[in-house]
C-alpha cells in the first residue's frame, strides 16, 4: 500500500495508520522517517537527499513521524515539538537554497494526530 491513490487533501491519520496496519514497505515512492532534524549540515544533507530522491523519480511520499522496522511502517508517532510554520519554512528555505534546478510540485501537509503530535508529510 502507498498513499498514491489518495488526493493530497484526503490524507489523514486513518490513511497513515493504514500504512502501519498493512505493513507498507518503503519503496521508490514511499519513505518513512521517525523524526526531522535540520540542525547539522549532515542532517540537512540527509533530508535533502531523501526529498530530492523522490522528486527526481516519479515523485512519492516522505512520511515524517513514522517509525519503520526492516523497511516497513511500524508505528505512527508524529513529531513532538513540531512547530509547523517554522519547520515548513526551514524545509522550503533549505530546498530553495540548496537544490538546483528547483524541485517543483512539492507539497507539505501537516496532520494533527490523536496523540497531539504533528505529522509532517512531503509529497
Amino acid at each position: 500500500m502507498s498513499l498514491q491513490h489518495l488526493t493530497f487533501d484526503k490524507i489523514e491519520e486513518a490513511s497513515l495508520q493504514g500504512l502501519v496496519q498493512d505493513g507498507a514497505s518503503e519503496s521508490r515512492v514511499l519513505e518513512f522517517k521517525a523524526d526531522l532534524q535540520l540542525v547539522t549540515d549532515e542532517q540537512k544533507r540527509e533530508s535533502l537527499s531523501d526529498i530530492t530522491a523522490l522528486a527526481n523519480t516519479d515523485g512519492g511520499d516522505l512520511v515524517l513521524g513514522m517509525r519503520g522496522k526492516k523497511g516497513a511502517a511500524s508505528e505512527l508517532v508524529g513529531l513532538r515539538g513540531f512547530i509547523a510554520d517554522d519547520q515548513i519554512g526551514r524545509i522550503e528555505n533549505l530546498l530553495r537554497d540548496s537544490v538546483q534546478p528547483r524541485a517543483s510540485g512539492l507539497q507539505i501537509k501537516v496532520v494533527l494526530l490523536e496523540n497531539g503530535n504533528l505529522l509532517g508529510l512531503k509529497l
